[in-house]
């Protein structure tokens, strides 16, 4: 699998620190990636997984990360919406 990480997400030296978080083989992000999709209510999206009827998350279509910035589209209400989840200053950008 740590050859599905990519390249930007790899330490400069040594291997890439668990946990990884994969879905088959296509890397999702590590724990940092899961925690923020956990704070904005993006579980299903992080995982690539379709949201149930009804829930809080259902409008999220794609969540990526590029550069350690999180990504999140979203379609509410005929909108499509592009947002930009970035770290708090001073945390960790590992």
């Amino acid at each position: 699998m740590r050859e599905n990480v990519p390249e930007e997400s790899r330490p400069t030296s040594g291997n890439p620190l668990p946990p990884r978080i994969f879905n088959d083989s296509r890397y999702l992000g590590d724990y940092e990636a899961f925690f923020e999709a956990r704070e904005n209510n993006a579980v299903y999206a992080f995982l690539g997984l379709t949201a149930p009827p009804g829930s809080k998350v259902g409008g999220i279509l794609y969540c990526f990360r590029l550069m350690n910035t999180t990504f999140i589209y979203t379609l509410l209400t005929g909108w499509l919406t592009l947002y930009r989840l970035e770290a708090p200053r001073g945390a960790s950008q590992s």
